[in-house]
């Protein structure tokens, strides 16, 4: 009988803790630079499907991340984005109710097709290069 009250009372404090919640800062100065321009990827990165609610079994977000990524039961899907793929940064939202401040890109990835955003966080944003430092056009 204690060991399922203990799974309980874990899952009373799962559901409990808030979700993150994002706003845009964009328009501010410091990342209208970023803004549009296109830039390769460095290496082969995770493209992850993120289901933010669970019980829907329904990627709700991509996350772009250098491997080896995460596990859990919110990650549906795992697919690689390969080196050289062109995204561009589209927005910039930063966590309200996160420890720290934790700002996160909006993601463009050139061919993927998708309604859900994709998101990099700002920390492996040197994950990435401007195109014309690569040779491109």
């Amino acid at each position: 009988m204690r060991f399922s009250y203990s799974v309980l009372i874990l899952l009373l404090v799962a559901c409990s803790l808030p979700r993150s919640e994002y706003v845009d800062v964009s328009h501010e100065q410091r990342f209208q630079g970023l803004l549009g321009v296109p830039r390769i990827t460095k290496s082969d990165l995770l493209l992850l499907g993120i289901d933010s609610y669970p019980s829907k079994n329904q990627i709700s977000y991509f996350m772009l991340m250098p491997r080896p990524g995460f596990e859990g039961p919110e990650v549906l899907s795992r697919s690689s984005l390969p080196s050289g793929s062109v995204v561009r940064i589209v927005g910039v939202e930063s966590c309200t109710n996160c420890g720290s401040k934790s700002n996160r890109f909006v993601l463009e990835v050139e061919g993927m097709d998708r309604i859900e955003p994709v998101y990099l966080r700002v920390d492996f944003a040197n994950e990435l290069v401007e195109h014309n430092q690569t040779g491109g056009q």
